[in-house]
């Protein structure tokens, strides 16, 4: 059995997924929740298999989300499930971690294909996502692009220092720190911090 985490805001996308679910002999439901804060309270106490996860809510949004439960479990699979299929915000999901990126619009039988895939230890994208995914890939943003503080944190990840040092040194917190790269990620298309010191190497910000 194949136990599912929603995180969505929406009352009626969580009765809808439960109704859905609940026709596939090997998927359950095991706890549903309104924000980003309570999906990672429950993933934390629930241990789910896979995390239907949202990206715009109130409280706690998606990607942030995913990078706490991810923080407390790497080996959580969060697959998000949005109806936006932007180019920054797919970046910058992957970036935080999220297995898998599906759209909201998607048949039933994709989602329930992308949750036992996410399961399976796989990375179950939506074409639109991977299309942008692979876009973002072949033209990368420039660094004018990026804000001040992006290209400064960049640049100190090329030089190897560690979050928290990057931090200490710019006196900003170890949070800023790591947000600041997940969108700087999402920016330039990469997804880990070795991509990102060898973009950065590449631009000219080391």
């Amino acid at each position: 059995m194949i136990r599912v985490l929603v995180v969505d805001d929406h009352p009626a996308l969580r009765a809808g997924l439960a109704q859905l679910l609940a026709g596939a002999a090997d998927l359950e439901i095991v706890a549903s929740a309104a924000g980003g804060r309570e999906g990672v309270a429950l993933a934390a106490e629930h241990a789910p298999d896979v995390v239907l996860m949202d990206l715009e809510m109130p409280d706690l949004d998606g990607a942030a989300a995913t990078r706490v439960i991810l923080a407390a479990d790497p080996a959580a699979r969060v697959v998000v499930l949005t109806s936006f299929g932007d180019r920054p915000r797919i970046l910058e999901a992957l970036a935080a971690g999220a297995t898998g990126y599906l759209l909201k619009d998607a048949e039933p039988d994709e989602l329930i294909r992308g949750i036992r895939s996410a399961a399976d230890g796989h990375a179950p994208l939506d074409p639109r996502a991977a299309r942008e995914v692979l876009e973002a890939r072949r033209t990368p943003a420039p660094a004018a692009d990026l804000s001040a503080r992006e290209r400064e944190i960049l640049a100190l990840v090329a030089a190897g220092h560690a979050n928290k040092v990057i931090a200490l040194r710019l006196g900003i917190s170890h949070k800023t720190v790591r947000n600041t790269l997940s969108a700087a990620f999402g920016k330039i298309g990469v997804s880990d911090r070795t991509q990102a010191a060898l973009w950065a190497q590449r631009s000219g910000l080391a």
